[in-house]
């Protein structure tokens, strides 16, 4: 009773009813009475073929998102998420970051990768510069990666990888990359 109900009310406004299958000639059968068990729904909007092996009648609403779009959405949400924001100079900084203190206490490997905020840089080239996280700070070496820090603004967020260089008392980082 309720489907005849909405089959009347889809007709008069202006949606045409159909069974869901079409004929081997072609012609899209109609109808108001579910058949063999099926559901309102699956009549109307053809999810499943049926079983006497007629082709499923194509309507744009039981298309549902296109796999282009699915995957189009998948694709910018998995970027999204994988991409490292901002400017590298030299090679991209990669692997665990260290603290200052642990590197001044020796117990890093010799190649480390540092986070904090740059200070101070060489006013002249840009050859070098200080770095500064919550536990100490450290000189930052740049000349041997071959890039200078020249255009990098003081008191930027800095992640910098490179080799720890001890002379004497000091420590510092001969950088192979930063991010800024």
């Amino acid at each position: 009773m309720g489907w005849e109900r909405g089959a009347t009310r889809a007709q008069s406004s202006g949606w045409r009813v159909v069974s869901g299958v079409r004929s081997s000639s072609g012609a899209a059968s109609l109808g108001a009475s579910p058949r063999d068990g099926q559901t309102k729904a699956a009549e109307l909007l053809a999810l499943t073929a049926p079983e006497d092996g007629h082709t499923p009648v194509k309507r744009h609403w039981d298309r549902g998102p296109s796999l282009l779009r699915v995957l189009l959405l998948c694709l910018l949400f998995a970027c999204g998420c994988q991409k490292q924001h901002g400017t590298v100079l030299g090679k991209a900084p990669t692997g665990q970051v260290r603290t200052i203190l642990a590197v001044n206490a020796g117990d890093t490997p010799r190649q480390v990768t540092l986070s904090g905020q740059m200070i101070e840089k060489c006013p002249v080239a840009g050859c070098w510069f200080k770095l500064r996280d919550e536990t100490g700070t450290i000189k930052v070496d740049t000349r041997s990666a071959g890039f200078v820090v020249v255009k990098v603004p003081l008191d930027s967020k800095v992640v910098v990888s490179g080799k720890i260089v001890t002379g004497g008392d000091d420590v510092s980082i001969e950088a192979t990359g930063i991010r800024y």
